[in-house]
């Protein structure tokens, strides 16, 4: 049985068990997501707004032709790279979301 944060925090193991906060702990969470959602949004203005202006400068690409490409290989990547590693390094194994054969 793995270690879960959630679970040690707020649940049962089994999912049959209330919560063990209550409606505290919708709160909590709720505070924890509005949390990581300013976290994400600094992070990509501080780095991935900049980073794309930068490359599309260099390759002289218009504003909407730089949104749409960069944007969606920038936002995609992290997947895509994950997709890669689970088919190269677990192939005998499950490696990702609906490829269950």
């Amino acid at each position: 049985m793995a270690f879960s944060l959630i679970d040690s925090i707020d649940g049962s193991e089994d999912c049959e068990g209330g919560s063990r906060l209550g409606y505290w702990g919708l709160i909590l969470w709720t505070l924890i997501i509005i949390y990581l959602f300013v976290g994400l949004y600094v992070l990509c203005e501080i780095y991935f707004v900049p980073i794309l202006i930068s490359i599309s400068k260099r390759l002289n690409m218009s504003e909407d032709v730089a949104g749409a490409t960069l944007m969606a290989a920038g936002s995609s990547a992290p997947e895509l790279f994950t997709a890669l590693i689970g088919v190269l390094f677990y192939a005998n194994e499950n490696p990702g979301p609906s490829t269950n054969c």
